[in-house]
């Protein structure tokens, strides 16, 4: 008995291709996108801080006295421990 098999016509393959699923990501690589985002989101906080002190030394009144001091002090804590550390822990759960 003979068997005979079909030739695929031409640009087709004569197994069908396998499909994998795509790979699952890292859980840390989950948890440093997120320091990395959080990060930015206090970045722009910070330079939103910024933009206002700045706005009052030009005498544009956005903020009252009280709220300027807030601000004067709050800036560097933002800039410093929201956006530098949280970046710096990221990449460190990263590695």
């Amino acid at each position: 008995m003979v068997v005979t098999r079909e030739r695929p016509a031409v640009g087709e393959t004569s197994a069908p291709e396998a499909t994998s699923p795509a790979p699952k990501p890292n859980p840390l690589h989950l948890v440093t996108l997120r320091f990395a985002v959080i990060a930015l989101l206090f970045y722009g906080l910070s330079a939103i801080e910024g933009m206002m002190m700045r706005a009052e030394l030009a005498n544009i009144p956005l903020l009252e006295p009280d709220h300027y001091y807030a601000v004067l002090n709050a800036h560097p804590l933002v800039g410093i421990f929201g956006y530098s550390f949280m970046l710096v822990m990221g990449a460190f759960y990263f590695l």
